[in-house]
């Protein structure tokens, strides 16, 4: 199978790695070392508990993609999904934007064996369901921020509006999810002639063996779509884990409308900052507003973000080096010859 993959998906590869690593250099040079080892001597060894939670979420997630690209045809291994999670959320972290991790996975469920189609349509219901718990989250926590906040009336209208725009989104991709929208979307670029006869007809082949992938769960495998659920929602939970932890260490109290109110905001927070590598200068702030408009310490605020920057930093290292020894076993296979 790996011999047939084709030059493009391991230029690709080659390509988010070397672009990984250029952001992890530019990170490391702009945060500077010695101020995150400062801060997380705040915090002792439980920096180590949040990297373990945070594994614990990245297992999960790669049990997610595992069960999602996986088909009696096409079997997938849980080690190749979480090699595909870990190096895709390291491109995620270190590239502007936040998404260009999400190709790196498909293309490297490609080299491990999964058909393309499959390992898009795998990939593309990770995301909806991360979506569809993200959405719950934020909806739930912005009831408990508008009862114990006193906010400006306009700011509590901008966040109902941003919910209700995701819960839209979420939604509407529900519905549309295996019923031909993609195969559409090819057409209609063809008929508004964005594209030509033959690519729209390439195109519509393509997406419409994507689209008859998503609506098997739907139907035969709408099991695995809820045991994806479910471990999204404990994935999630776990990386939310982190807050709870790094407040602890500092002493924060955590009563639980504090609890809620911060799982929702950091999802707010990482969409934000996702703009950037890192989210570097947008998530320090943000975190110090926040924390200072729910009457807690500041400072905590500041902490809590350079912990997370840290733990980025570790994962970030780790998918990097994941995603650089299955290039290096992908030409092992090919029998070391170039591209």
């Amino acid at each position: 199978m790996a011999a047939a993959v084709p030059r493009w998906v391991r230029v690709f590869n080659r390509v988010s790695l070397v672009a990984g690593l250029g952001g992890l250099a530019w990170l490391l040079t702009h945060a500077g070392v010695r101020t995150l080892g400062e801060r997380l001597s705040t915090i002792g060894g439980w920096f180590f508990a949040v990297l373990a939670v945070q594994l614990i979420a990245h297992v999960l997630d790669g049990r997610i993609i595992q069960l999602l690209v996986r088909a009696p045809d096409a079997p997938m291994s849980f080690v190749s999904g979480l090699v595909a999670q870990l190096s895709g959320h390291a491109i995620n972290l270190v590239t502007p934007g936040g998404n260009l991790g999400e190709v790196t996975k498909v293309t490297l469920l490609y080299e491990a064996g999964a058909p393309r189609g499959r390992a898009v349509s795998g990939i593309l219901l990770f995301n909806l369901a991360a979506l569809w718990v993200n959405v719950l989250v934020l909806v739930l926590g912005i009831f408990v921020i508008a009862a114990r906040v006193e906010l400006p009336r306009n700011l509590v209208i901008a966040m109902w509006v941003g919910a209700g725009v995701a819960a839209s989104v979420g939604l509407g991709l529900a519905l549309l999810m295996g019923r031909g929208a993609l195969a559409a979307l090819a057409r209609g670029l063809g008929r508004l002639g964005i594209i030509g006869p033959a690519r729209e007809a390439s195109w519509e082949q393509r997406l419409g063996t994507i689209d008859a992938q998503l609506a098997e769960f739907r139907g035969a495998r709408r099991g695995d779509l809820l045991h994806a659920l479910v471990l999204s929602a404990l994935s999630h939970l776990a990386s939310q884990g982190e807050i709870l932890l790094v407040l602890h260490a500092l002493g924060v109290p955590l009563p639980l409308g504090f609890a809620l109110s911060m799982m929702a905001s950091s999802l707010v927070i990482k969409w934000v900052s996702a703009v950037v590598p890192f989210g570097v200068g947008v998530s320090e702030g943000s975190n110090y507003a926040l924390f200072d408009l729910l009457g807690m310490a500041p400072v905590a605020g500041l902490v809590l973000a350079l912990v997370q920057r840290a733990r980025q930093l570790c994962f970030a290292a780790l998918g990097l080096v994941l995603l650089a020894l299955a290039q290096a076993r992908g030409r092992k296979r090919r029998g070391g010859s170039g591209v």
